[in-house]
């Protein structure tokens, strides 16, 4: 199904905006629990080719400057991508001892990783807000750890999704690297 939606901000991948109906996965296996190098993976996919190559007409549309590239145009990134980077780096901070064996808790770096995070929170929540997902979420009784039953969440069941692939190879098509910024004289 297409997009068949007025944005209210002008922004080229609207162009490759596509819905589609799919079933939300609770307790999927890469993306919980412990760290393991298929989540590591898993991440590096959904980040690869998130800083991308806008034109001079793009910018001006949503009226805003950016960092110029060496062979032309500007860099930019997609919100979405900042949110994956936020969903990164906060996993990253929940399990510090992995991620960050040789920072010492309470240092100078430890403070800017949970600096880091804690602006991660806090921009995700404004988007989460923001992009209010309006699915009806359903309760049921499950047993507790202590015996007692607590209040769970059912599944989500089918909700109205972007395409994500979609997006992402719209995303590949744009890629550019840091290498190609061009710095300050």
């Amino acid at each position: 199904m297409s997009a068949q939606t007025t944005y209210l901000i002008s922004a080229p991948v609207n162009e490759a905006i596509e819905y589609e109906y799919r079933t939300m996965t609770i307790n999927e296996t890469t993306m919980v629990g412990y760290p393991t190098p298929a989540w590591e993976e898993a991440m590096h996919k959904l980040l690869d080719g998130t800083l991308l190559r806008v034109d001079q007409v793009e910018l001006s549309l949503v009226g805003d400057d950016s960092i110029a590239l060496e062979d032309g145009g500007f860099a930019a990134g997609l919100g979405v991508a900042h949110n994956i980077h936020c969903v990164k780096k906060i996993k990253q901070f929940l399990y510090f001892d992995y991620f960050y064996p040789e920072v010492e808790s309470g240092s100078s770096h430890y403070k800017y990783l949970q600096h880091h995070a804690d602006h991660c929170l806090n921009f995700i929540r404004q988007s989460v807000m923001c992009h209010m997902d309006t699915s009806l979420y359903t309760l049921v009784w499950a047993p507790g750890e202590d015996g007692k039953d607590v209040i769970k969440h059912k599944d989500p069941g089918r909700q109205k999704c972007v395409n994500w692939n979609k997006i992402q190879s719209w995303m590949q098509s744009r890629a550019t690297s840091t290498d190609m910024l061009r710095r300050p004289p």
